[in-house]
């Protein structure tokens, strides 16, 4: 697991604004592009392949970027799901 991933998503969730924004994606592509290139406006260096991994196992680094705090009804939903790969790249 690529650690800026975890160190993204750490941030990421701590900003309403930016969890929205995210949460308002629904195409798999779309999602993964823009993580990558939120990353780097950031300060996070994030590749296509790390962003589509998260997404996948999308329950794995939001346990590890938790460290201890209340998971959000949004991760409860994601962590329940194993993953964000539900979406329909043709809508």
């Amino acid at each position: 697991m690529n650690d800026n991933v975890v160190a993204l998503y750490s941030h990421v969730r701590g900003n309403g604004e930016l969890m929205d924004e995210l949460s308002q994606i629904t195409n798999e592509q779309e999602l993964s592009t823009r993580v990558v290139l939120m990353g780097k406006e950031l300060g996070f260096t994030i590749s296509e392949e790390d962003a589509l991994w998260g997404l996948t196992h999308i329950d794995e680094f939001i346990q590890e970027a938790v460290t201890g705090d209340e998971l959000s009804d949004l991760e409860l939903e994601l962590v329940s799901a194993g993953s964000c790969t539900g979406y329909n790249d043709n809508p």
